[in-house]
């Protein structure tokens, strides 16, 4: 690139700026299309069955280790009942 090309990109730049263009516009064209737009948050995927499968990889004998720690669902699991420890009480 010459001096020439240079400063003809750097006119261009600031005249672009000193219209103020928003940068999506100048993006766009650039691109050539627009771009979809988010207009709401995406739904959440179903993932009820996830941990079951994952165990079942583990099962039979593959290591998913790249899906990180997913405990199994604890909404059909009852709670653990939490007994006291017996003691012993000595006596003379």
């Amino acid at each position: 690139m010459n001096q020439q090309q240079r400063e003809t990109l750097q006119d261009t730049a600031a005249s672009i700026i000193a219209q103020g263009i928003p940068a999506e516009v100048i993006i766009d064209d650039i691109a050539g299309h627009r771009g979809k737009a988010l207009t709401e948050v995406p739904q959440m995927a179903d993932l009820r069955g996830l941990p079951d499968f994952l165990q079942d990889l583990k099962n039979q004998g593959m290591h998913p280790f790249l899906t990180g720690d997913i405990t199994q669902s604890t909404e059909n699991r009852p709670l653990p009942v939490i007994r006291p420890k017996p003691y012993i009480v000595a006596g003379k």
